[in-house]
Formats: C-alpha cells, sequence, structure tokens
C-alpha cells in the first residue's frame, strides 16, 4: 500500500507534537523551496527526502521504509530544536556541540528510543574524526 504525502505530513504533526516542535518546521514541502529546507517526493514506493539549494541537491535520500523517512524527518526538525536550545543556553568557553548533541538525544528519545540510538551513533562517528574542543 502506498503512502500519501498527506498521511506522513499528518504522522509529522502527530510526532511533532510529542516533542512541541515549532510548527513550521514540521510542514513537509512536496516540492523545493530553494531554500536549503528538505523536501518529500514519493516516486512509486520509494520516498525521496530531498534537500536543494539554488537548483543544487545537497542529498537525495531515498527509502520504501517509513521509519526510516521518518527519522530523516525528525533528525532534521530535532537539529533545528537543538540548535535554538544551544543557542539560548550557550556556555563560554565550551564546545557548543556539547549541549547542542545532548538535547537533539533528549528530542529524539521522546519519540523514540531506536531513533536516539540512531543518531547516537551518528553523533560517534562525527566525533572520532571531529572531537570536542
Amino acid at each position: 500500500m502506498e503512502t500519501s504525502l498527506k498521511e506522513i505530513q499528518l504522522l509529522v504533526f502527530h510526532l511533532g507534537d510529542k516533542i512541541d516542535a515549532p510548527y513550521a518546521s514540521t510542514i513537509i514541502f512536496a516540492s523545493s523551496p530553494q531554500n536549503g529546507r528538505s523536501h518529500l517526493e514519493i516516486k512509486g514506493d520509494e520516498f525521496h527526502y530531498i534537500c536543494e539549494e539554488r537548483g543544487l541537491i545537497i542529498y537525495d535520500n531515498k527509502t520504501n521504509n517509513i521509519d526510516e523517512l521518518l527519522y530523516w524527518i525528525f533528525q532534521n526538525i530535532s537539529f533545528e530544536m537543538a540548535l535554538d536550545y544551544e543557542f539560548k543556553n550557550r556556555k563560554k568557553g565550551q564546545d557548543s556541540r556539547k549541549i547542542l548533541f545532548s538535547n537533539q538525544l533528549e528530542i529524539l528519545q521522546k519519540i523514540s528510543e531506536k531513533w536516539k540510538f540512531k543518531r547516537q551513533e551518528e553523533i560517534n562517528g562525527i566525533l572520532k574524526f571531529n572531537p570536542f574542543k
């Protein structure tokens, strides 16, 4: 069964409520706003989560797994929220990513423990090559 953009949008709104996500962050675009914000295209049973800016494709993630798609969407939303949190709670002399990553994991955990662990693995990969200062 194919999932429609409208059905995905309703899921995103529902999950967004769990984390008090800003409404504007939970809107799914069907075409690129050309500002670096991701959009979703559905081609058959495949979801394309695409980020495009000024005609340049930054990424085109493809999956037929709805959970993976929702993770990508909420990885972005939670990052935006954590970035805002870090800015408001910045500690002088501390690597800003400590607060950012910690808060993002807290946000994702409210939706899915699995998503939290997935993001933790991604963060571990980032820190392996770019450790905290």
